[in-house]
């Protein structure tokens, strides 16, 4: 059992309570997420003077152990999450995915972020993904950041494209991609140009060799260093 004191004075710096009096306190904790059920909250009265206590009573229990709420991840997204690990070889990633439960819990799903169980950024560099992204992962409705860096991917991007458009996929809220040291190839702009929202595009270091069309007004950072292009422009 470990104990934490925080030490609170009344309005007028005072430490003396009046008695029969009430009083409301208003404070911000942050509890490490394992020690919740664990957790209580109380007040000990007169505990930094040390002085004789009249009644154990002085000690009040403010709460029965602490519930946290968990949210629960949708449905579909819940279903896309698995296929993303099934497609690229979860089972060889350095940080894996727990997918015994639905609730949201940070050590449960390294490098993803949920806002009301929705899925809003998945963060998976450097975790050896390999394989072939699918589809339905463009059709996460909130998903805003997709950063996949420094992986082994495959695959041609206007192939996605093409799968993602025969199945009216939409990610219209994605802003940040970044696939940059994989192993895609393929056209770019086809691909790119599927996200009207998307203003952050790193393609580095992969094998494309095509832009046949002009990419969106609407990235403004761009990085498609070290590639093996065949345009007339470049």
């Amino acid at each position: 059992n470990q104990q934490y004191r925080l030490p609170l004075t009344t309005a007028s710096k005072w430490r003396v309570l009046e008695p029969d009096s009430s009083y409301e306190v208003d404070f911000h904790a942050v509890f490490p997420l394992d020690t919740i059920p664990y957790t209580h909250l109380m007040v000990v009265a007169d505990n930094a003077l040390n002085l004789t206590e009249i009644s154990e009573l002085n000690n009040l229990l403010l709460s029965d152990p602490l519930n946290l709420k968990h949210y629960i991840i949708d449905d579909s997204e819940f279903k896309t999450l698995k296929l993303l690990n099934d497609r690229t070889s979860g089972a060889n990633w350095v940080n894996r995915w727990n997918f015994s439960t639905k609730k949201i819990q940070s050590n449960f799903w390294p490098g993803v972020g949920f806002q009301r169980g929705r899925v809003v950024s998945i963060e998976l560099n450097n975790n050896n993904l390999s394989g072939q992204l699918p589809a339905e992962l463009f059709n996460l409705p909130y998903l805003r950041t997709l950063s996949l860096y420094n992986n082994k991917l495959n695959g041609r991007l206007e192939i996605l494209a093409d799968s993602i458009n025969t199945r009216n996929y939409r990610c219209d809220s994605l802003n940040h991609l970044n696939l940059g040291y994989n192993l895609l190839s393929g056209e770019i702009a086809t691909f790119a140009n599927r996200f009207p929202n998307l203003k952050w595009l790193d393609l580095e270091s992969n094998r494309f060799s095509e832009i046949d069309t002009l990419l969106s007004r609407n990235i403004s950072t761009l990085n498609i260093q070290n590639q093996v292009f065949n345009h007339s422009g470049i």
